[in-house]
Order: structure tokens, then sequence, then C-alpha cells
């Protein structure tokens, strides 16, 4: 833990250098000349020049300074990267990178797996980033690069309208966002307004957004949802998974990768229905976890639009014992299936295998050939897919 009193130099002389700073906690609660809170330096990490320069597993609080991390204005590093870090109450932006009047300020920024929560103060966007010039190059060459991926955003509160909200890229059309949870931007009514990402070129992809205006440029798959964090105002941004209740964040498992969204530090265990299997435990669409390529329809049916479709039940198994499948296929809507059944363990090994063994189009229940021995008692997975391309093919469900 390092307690800043003043503020951190990245100098002039470090242009061709690769700099890491690794698995520290920045503590600047005393930051200022006397020892005290109050501020009279406008940044916390100033940056002058670095070839790379990557922050691993760092925490970032109680910044008293206009910026925590700032590249200066016609100074240059040539790659930002900052992963799995922590940056939380502190004052004004977390990240600011300023154009030059000839060159960025930076040619690529990175940022993954992190989170940025409790900042307050007057102006500018939280992560804020000018490319040269400050609008949309003729040239893309001309463009910086900007990537940010599976980041967790909560309550930023600014005095000013002066603003534009959680995200702020200026004029590349390199920027892409994906995998994000926004919540809960407070900023006055004016000409600027509270997005969660304001872009003006590049993608937003599937990401979630509340109590915020959204995204203004190329909202790809994300939405409005409450991520149902577990207890933010406490400081715990994990995601709601309670199978009993089914009170399930629309986080879980939404993930381009297959995983959660939103910074992975906060992915924390999912409360599982248990059963003894003494009679069949039957799974219906209203309790399926839902891949990007599943859809759940009306009547609590799946749907499975293409090859490789699948959705995935998560159970808690009291004793160990033979798991025979039925697939619930009345009433089905198809153009043809192979579905088949995988049981995983909690460390994702596959326990067993069953399928259908071919193309079908029948609309009949189907118990598959065979049973997957479960070995003992624990989690699993169990994952229905559907293995015949180019069909489509809606299912009740699984009885197991």
């Amino acid at each position: 833990v390092v307690e800043v009193e003043t503020y951190i130099k990245i100098g002039e002389n470090a242009a061709n250098k690769n700099i890491t700073i690794r698995g520290i906690k920045f503590d600047a609660e005393k930051q200022g000349p006397t020892g005290t809170t109050a501020n009279t330096y406008s940044h916390f990490i100033r940056v002058y020049s670095a070839g790379t320069l990557d922050f691993e597993d760092c925490e970032f609080c109680n910044t008293q300074a206009n910026k925590v991390i700032k590249v200066e204005a016609d100074k240059h590093l040539g790659y930002l990267k900052i992963n799995n870090c922590y940056f939380h109450d502190g004052n004004n932006s977390a990240v600011h990178i300023y154009q030059a009047t000839d060159a960025h300020a930076c040619d690529k920024i990175e940022i993954t797996n992190s989170t940025f929560a409790n900042y307050s103060g007057f102006s500018d966007g939280l992560v804020e980033v000018f490319t040269k010039g400050g609008a949309l190059a003729a040239d893309p060459a001309d463009d910086a690069e900007f990537t940010m991926d599976h980041c967790t955003f909560y309550n930023y509160i600014k005095t000013s309208d002066n603003t534009y909200g959680f995200v702020d890229v200026r004029k590349s059309s390199k920027t892409t966002v994906s995998n994000c949870v926004f919540m809960n931007p407070t900023i006055p009514d004016g000409s600027y307004n509270a997005y969660a990402t304001y872009t003006y070129g590049g993608t937003v992809t599937n990401c979630i957004y509340h109590n915020t205006r959204g995204n203004r440029v190329s909202p790809t798959g994300s939405s409005d949802a409450d991520p149902l964090f577990i207890d933010a105002a406490n400081g715990d941004y994990s995601l709601a998974g309670n199978y009993e209740t089914m009170t399930i964040s629309p986080a879980r498992n939404a993930g381009t990768d297959g995983s959660n969204l939103g910074d992975p530090r906060w992915h924390s265990a999912e409360v599982l229905p248990s059963t003894d299997f003494a009679t069949p435990y039957a799974f219906v669409g209203a309790k399926a976890i839902v891949s990007d390529k599943m859809q759940l329809n009306g009547d609590n049916y799946i749907a499975s639009t293409a090859s490789g479709g699948s959705a995935y039940w998560k159970i808690n198994i009291t004793k160990a014992c033979a798991v025979q499948v039925t697939l619930n296929m009345s009433d089905a809507v198809v153009t043809g299936h192979n579905y088949q059944v995988e049981i995983f363990d909690a460390e994702n090994n596959s326990i067993g295998t069953l399928n259908e063994g071919g193309w079908h189009n029948n609309t009949d229940d189907k118990t598959l050939t065979g049973n997957i021995q479960i070995p003992s008692a624990g989690n699993y997975k169990i994952v229905l897919t559907n293995n015949e391309s180019g069909t489509t093919s809606v299912i009740k469900g699984i009885t197991l």
C-alpha cells in the first residue's frame, strides 16, 4: 500500500520504456501538501512519456485529484493497459487522455476486467479520451485505438452538466466497448447528458445499463436492465444468482465469451436448486440460463435457431445417481433437430453425453438411450445442444 500525499510522475525520459505497475494499492486519502485531503494538484498519476504503461491488479482510492491517471497534452504514450484494477471513491476523472496538437497523446488504450465506482466532481467523463484534433479523422489510420471489455461502472455524481457520463471517447472510429455494466450516473440536466458511453465512432456491443440514457452510438445488443448488484451501496457489485428464488441478474452468463458481464472479480457463487432425484426433476424454459444463440419464448419454451445453439442449467445433486434424459418435444415446432445432452462437473469436466444419434423432425417426447453416471454429490451443469446445422427447433425442456 502506497499512501500518496502529492502525485506520481512518469517522466520525460521514459519514451522507449515498457513499464509495469502491479499489485499496488494507491491510497491518496492524505493527498495535499499539508497532509490533509485539501487538493492543490490537478492530477494524481501524471504520464509524460512511455513506450507502454501497464497497470495490473492495482487499486486507486480516495483520490482528491481532478484526474487519477492523466496523459499530459503534447506528450506521448504508446500503449496504456489497465487490467484487473479497481478505481473507487475519487473526484472527477479516473482516466483522462488529452489530444496533442500534432499526434495522439496515446496510440492505444485497453481497459479490461476493472471497476469504477463512487466518483464525484465537476466535469469530464469518468474515462475520457480525446483523439488527435478532436474530430473524426478522415483517415482512420489517424485514429487512436480504444478497447474496453468486462468493466463495471457504478455511481458517478457530477455537480456540472459539462460532462457525458461514464465513458467519453471523442471521434475515434477504432472504439470498441463490450460486455460492460453501467449504472447510476447522476448529472444535472442541461446540454450534456448522462450517457453510459458517448462515442463518436466505433461500436458498443453487448452491454447493459441502468438509470442512464444508454449509449450514444452503435448500441449493438445492449439493453436497459437492472444488473441486480448484491449490495452496491456497500461496495459489493456481485450479480444476483439465486436459482431457488429465480432472482437472477440479466448480466449473468450474458457475455460474448459465455461469462458474466462486468468485472470478473464480482462473479459470485450461485445459489443452485437441489434435488435427490427421488422423483424426476422437470426442467422448463423459465429456469434455463441461455446463451446468445438461444432465446426464451412464451409458454416456457426454449428455441434453438441454429447448429450449436445451446441452453444449460446448473443444479446441486445430493447423492450419486444414474441420470436418464427425456426430451420434452410435445407441441414442438421444428425443421430438424439432433439434440445432445452433456453433464459437466464443477471443474467443467465432462461426466457423460447422451444424444439422439442423427437428424429428426419428430414432435414426440423422446427418452435418450443410456444414462449418465453421477459419481458423487456436488454442483453440476447440464447442457442441451442442437447439433443439426441449418435448422430451427423449439423444445419445451428436458426431464431428468
